[in-house]
């Protein structure tokens, strides 16, 4: 990261259960990705992610929504210009967990489609375009 001044670095990880044996299931990462590639495939974990605020600046803040904060500081952050590169190494483990959040896939799919329609206000031909992008990579990283 600081070699390539990188703005925004993240990894692969792995998914493990509730109890911590794995479930060889690794998310792996895209090389780098930009703010049309990350809401067409939220791929940032952010327990793997790291940013340089000597580049970015540290005036960022999370946004007050329930979910999803993460992927919509990912959201603000790329739009700006920025990219994030992708370390193809497993450096963190993700416990899936029955009664999360998150573990609600549908659930989950329309947080996403709030953060594409109602937040960045794409209208509906773009929410729907990224939107399908976001289904097909979600189902692709869980197979």
């Amino acid at each position: 990261m600081l070699t390539n001044s990188y703005p925004i670095s993240f990894t692969s990880y792995e998914l493990i259960d509730e109890r911590g044996p794995q479930l060889n299931k690794i998310i792996q990462t895209v090389e780098e990705i930009d703010y049309y590639g990350y809401m067409k495939n939220t791929i940032i974990g952010m327990s793997t992610s790291m940013i340089d605020t000597l580049i970015i600046g540290n005036e960022f803040r999370f946004t007050n929504i329930r979910t999803r904060k993460d992927s919509y500081l990912w959201i603000t952050l790329l739009k700006k210009g920025f990219k994030a590169y992708g370390i193809n190494q497993v450096l963190a483990k993700y416990r899936v967990r029955t009664n999360s959040i998150s573990a609600n896939k549908i659930k989950a799919a329309k947080r996403v489609w709030y953060l594409y329609y109602n937040l960045e206000k794409l209208g509906i031909f773009k929410s729907t375009y990224f939107f399908s992008f976001y289904i097909f990579n979600a189902i692709k990283k869980r197979i």
